[in-house]
């Protein structure tokens, strides 16, 4: 890699980054195909194309026999047409010699210093560096170069205080856009740790995409709410249907829409769930999905594992990770700063006093206890259920040696009727929103859920559309909480 980098009209740093870039793209690609994962071999775009290149590809496609032949003659083609654009130059070392620095003079501006060009080069002239101060170590920078360039830094002030003030810089990458030019810094935080005496049980879905409810360290449910996924459901049916279609007239299928737009929606559900795991001082506790794609046999097994293999369900526990991390949460299990339960067999379980749920013949979406008559939304249910199953396993089975059999009164379901009292406490249902909502019973006006009945197919006058839900998730707060919270 190094003789293919000398000649480069670079300095030392850059071509040094060039070579680790590459090692990397190949090592990925090599433990991708270790992994039996079908990736394409790395490849980029001509930056210019030549006359030649467009008569061959031309050529072609004039010449093609069949409907396969024509397909890949058109792309290569259209390839030719699209040149490619310039890879993005890193920057590893934090020094003015051969590395990039951010700097900061006495009015506050902000200036990104990299060294660029090789000794002797034609373009240097001749920079100096004194009276800037080094934002990663404090100190003044002094000195000329001629193999750099320094340039204005323009960033809003909450990057300044998020990652100037906080974080210590570790690398920064140069981007050239159609626009202009951007650097894309990489920043390591050192959070303190804290204490987490609350649990936030999330349950994941298709349409909401989330449902969540925070309890205490007995199980009482202090708030909950959710995050509309309609956006998401409706376009990965859309995308389906595309998908099938094309698979029937022997079309190759490509499209980057769904996985886009599935990250962005799980980007503003993880800033969610890390906000109200910052408010509550709440430990996120997912529940265990793996199980239900690994069942064979059953009726809907194909269904299962089309929806459970959507992006949104295993990149929301990685986005949500790195996100609490940075709150001070410590890694707890796994390696992990979340808990992962299995909780289905227990979804039936009334989060009040424990009795059996079942769903009423009037309502779609609702479960109804058949001990104390409360209901509740199915989604918000299972969320506190999770959360509980998260307690359970902290305060009675965590440090048991494996193997170990639970004792009948510590199993779940006995330590959660155990504890009924503590939770009946709270009115359930009332002070409480969204677990028992008005929009059901019509006792109470307001809940504060973040779903509407018409997510549930029911219809409502005065609740909340899913736009408005969507409205909630972005500005990232929650409506309202229960009185014991607030008491808290």
């Amino acid at each position: 890699m190094s003789q293919y980098v000398k000649p480069m009209p670079l300095g030392s740093g850059a071509k040094h980054s060039v070579v680790l870039d590459a090692i990397a793209q190949i090592d990925g690609y090599l433990a991708s195909r270790h992994k039996n994962v079908a990736e394409a071999y790395p490849s980029a775009r001509r930056i210019r194309t030549g006359a030649a290149h467009q008569e061959t590809a031309l050529d072609a496609l004039v010449d093609a026999r069949d409907l396969k032949e024509e397909i890949q003659a058109r792309n290569a083609l259209l390839r030719q047409q699209r040149a490619g654009s310039l890879r993005p130059l890193s920057f590893y070392r934090n020094r003015p010699t051969d590395g990039s620095l951010v700097l900061s003079d006495g009015k506050g501006r902000l200036f990104v210093f990299m060294n660029l060009l090789p000794r002797g080069a034609r373009r240097g002239r001749v920079v100096t560096l004194d009276g800037l101060i080094d934002i990663r170590t404090g100190t003044e920078v002094r000195g000329s170069f001629r193999t750099g360039i320094l340039l204005p830094l323009e960033l809003g002030a909450w990057q300044r205080d998020k990652f100037l003030r906080s974080g210590m810089l570790q690398m920064m990458r140069l981007i050239k856009s159609e626009d202009g030019f951007y650097i894309a810094a990489t920043f390591k935080f050192e959070a303190p740790a804290v204490d987490t005496p609350n649990f936030l049980g999330v349950h994941r879905g298709v349409d909401p995409l989330i449902a969540w409810t925070v309890t205490d360290h007995q199980g009482k449910p202090l708030a909950s709410g959710r995050a509309d996924g309609h956006k998401l459901l409706s376009l990965q049916k859309r995308e389906e249907a595309h998908q099938k279609a094309s698979q029937r007239k022997g079309q190759h299928y490509y499209s980057r829409t769904r996985s886009a737009t599935a990250q962005e929606e799980t980007h503003k559900a993880a800033n969610l769930l890390a906000d109200i795991a910052r408010q509550f001082n709440a430990r996120v506790v997912f529940e265990d999905v793996s199980g239900l794609m690994r069942v064979k046999g059953g009726p809907h097994q194909p269904w299962r594992r089309r929806v459970l293999q959507r992006a949104q369900y295993a990149a929301l526990e990685k986005r949500v990770a790195y996100r609490v991390r940075m709150l001070g949460h410590t890694s707890i299990q796994g390696g992990q700063p979340y808990l992962t339960v299995s909780s289905f067999s227990a979804r039936n379980l009334c989060p009040g006093c424990a009795g059996k749920l079942a769903p009423p013949e009037t309502s779609v979406g609702v479960l109804v206890c058949r001990d104390c008559g409360d209901r509740f939304w199915r989604e918000e249910t299972a969320a506190a259920i999770t959360a509980a199953k998260g307690v359970h396993l902290m305060t009675v089975v965590r440090g048991r040696k494996k193997g170990d059999h639970l004792a009948v009164e510590d199993k779940f379901k006995e330590w959660f009727e155990t504890n009924r009292g503590h939770r009946s406490g709270s009115r359930l249902g009332y002070d409480v929103p969204g677990l028992n909502c008005s929009r059901i019973t019509g006792t109470k006006p307001g809940c504060g859920n973040f779903g509407s009945k018409q997510s549930h197919g029911e219809k409502s006058e005065g609740a909340s559309s899913p736009r408005d839900d969507q409205k909630s998730l972005a500005e990232y707060r929650i409506r309202k909480t229960s009185e014991s919270a607030r008491r808290e």
